[in-house]
């Protein structure tokens, strides 16, 4: 019962970055006025709402603040990264390995590709396949969490974690193989290059669940194997 559900969770959280691509930031100080407001009213609904709505609030201006903090350093940091660039398939993986790392330091893919927002709206960044190999590790780092919460738990919350992991992993892989058509795919979406990055990380993932989710049963029993 729980592949579809992690199916699902991974791909939703490539939604919410959809929504942050598109440069919602410069109404981050509204957002956040309009949370705070809706948060002292009576309404329990209400409240809860103007929570939601001061945190996306929050979320913006911190891309706000990233951003206008990593403007004046583009050069340096454009230097620091011209090796993780996947020019070759070592690059690629060296790339796709510390932003796993980086991914399992933070417990958050979103963090990590947001992060790739603001290089790419900065000028740090200037092409989808320097993108790429970060985004892929952002979706295997994204499982420490549940790998984390798995420890001492039940055998069900195991094998669901270690499907989280296998599934983003062989996921990572299957990307990696067929990238030329991925990267083609994507770039004719839009010239956006922010947009370009949220729409490879929906592709990225989508493309596996869309394979795996028809053989579900399938999958959960090679996890009880």
């Amino acid at each position: 019962q729980s592949v579809p559900v992690i199916l699902g969770a991974n791909l939703g959280t490539t939604l919410t970055l959809q929504l942050i691509s598109f440069r919602l930031n410069k109404y981050c100080y509204a957002l956040v006025a309009l949370g705070f407001g809706l948060s002292l009213l009576p309404s329990e609904r209400q409240r809860h709402f103007g929570r939601a709505v001061l945190g996306y609030g929050m979320l913006f201006l911190g891309i706000t603040t990233l951003g206008n903090a990593i403007e004046p350093y583009r050069e340096q940091l454009a230097g620091m990264l011209v090796r993780l660039y996947g020019e070759t398939l070592w690059e690629t993986l060296v790339a796709v390995l510390l932003a796993t790392l980086l991914t399992a330091a933070v417990q958050s893919s979103g963090a990590v590709v947001g992060m790739c927002f603001v290089l790419a709206s900065t000028g740090v960044i200037t092409r989808l396949d320097q993108v790429f190999p970060i985004v892929l590790g952002a979706h295997i780092g994204t499982v420490t969490p549940a790998l984390l919460f798995s420890l001492g738990a039940n055998l069900d919350v195991r094998r669901a974690a270690i499907g989280h992991l296998v599934f983003n992993v062989t996921g990572t892989v299957l990307m990696l193989l067929i990238a030329p058509w991925v990267l083609n795919i994507v770039r004719m979406t839009t010239a956006d290059l922010v947009h370009q990055t949220a729409n490879l990380h929906t592709l990225t993932i989508a493309i596996p669940a869309l394979l795996v989710l028809p053989f579900s049963r399938t999958y959960a029993r090679l996890l009880e194997f």
